[in-house]
């Protein structure tokens, strides 16, 4: 699925916060230290930050920090120093917290997921890496939930992790679909489907189902309607030579393959209207 980390180095950030640029050895815990802030104030600036990968170089919003006054009342030049009175950065209140809306009771929860209920030690952190879901789909399915203030004994609701579907795309099963069809709609073979689907049972087939489509299709569409399936034996070359067509040409009217693919027996793939000489 996409990289959730926060990367890019024109990150806005909110009023009274300021950025800070991820360093080598730095955890989420050094940083809200440093910081003088908390892991669960972090996550909350950071909703996109993936909680499992912290890369050095990545910006982040981190609260800022309320200037402290200056450690002695030494003399200072006429254009003064930062620290001497009376040049000191104007102070940037942090606002206080606002009061967040009662948490809704367990019979009120619309959970497409699992409910959970809070024990001692557990934080939004520690629970989104335990599910392997991001802070943003944690908070976005507790939308009334005080993330500041977790309670032993709150049940709260764990969303289903968003597919992760790496170069494909993911394919909801609808009424009426069938193995078969799905194999035949994307021009894939179970075998294809299940390399990226392991728990994946073909004789549970059920709308509402999300499954990951491979991007391995020969083409999206044939115009010319002239196809051939592969067999035993075969490879671009000899394809392109039995059809006297180019290898060019096979591989423009099938753009979704890659030229060691001409040897999957059993895959259809298309060819031009007319022949064209070898070049």
């Amino acid at each position: 699925m996409f990289n959730n980390n926060v990367s890019k180095m024109n990150k806005q950030c909110p009023n009274n916060t300021v950025q800070y640029v991820v360093k080598s050895g730095d955890t989420l815990y050094k940083i809200a230290t440093r910081n003088k802030t908390s892991i669960e104030v972090l996550l909350e600036l950071n909703p996109e930050l993936n909680t499992n990968l912290l890369i050095p170089g990545i910006v982040m919003c981190v609260p800022a920090n309320v200037m402290s006054p200056p450690a002695d009342n030494m003399s200072c030049p006429p254009t003064g120093r930062p620290n001497c009175p009376g040049n000191e950065p104007p102070i940037v209140p942090i606002p206080p917290i606002m009061p967040m809306p009662p948490v809704v009771p367990p019979t009120q929860l619309e959970c497409d997921g699992q409910m959970y209920t809070i024990r001692s030690g557990d934080t939004l952190y520690n629970l989104a890496r335990k599910y392997d879901i991001t802070l943003y789909e944690l908070l976005n399915a507790n939308k009334s939930m005080n993330p500041y203030n977790l309670q032993i004994g709150q049940v709260i609701c764990i969303p289903m992790p968003e597919k992760k579907c790496p170069y494909g795309k993911v394919y909801t099963i609808v009424q009426g679909d069938t193995l078969e069809s799905i194999l035949s709609k994307f021009r894939i073979s179970l075998l294809n489907l299940r390399e990226v689907n392991k728990d994946f049972d073909p004789y549970d087939v059920r709308p509402g189902m999300s499954l990951c489509i491979p991007a391995f299709m020969a083409f999206d569409k044939c115009d010319t309607e002239r196809t051939y399936v592969i067999s035993s034996g075969d490879n671009l070359a000899n394809i392109a030579q039995r059809q006297m067509i180019s290898a060019n040409d096979l591989l423009i009217f099938n753009p979704n393959m890659r030229p060691e693919d001409f040897s999957d027996v059993g895959v259809k793939i298309c060819l031009p209207a007319q022949m064209t000489p070898l070049r």
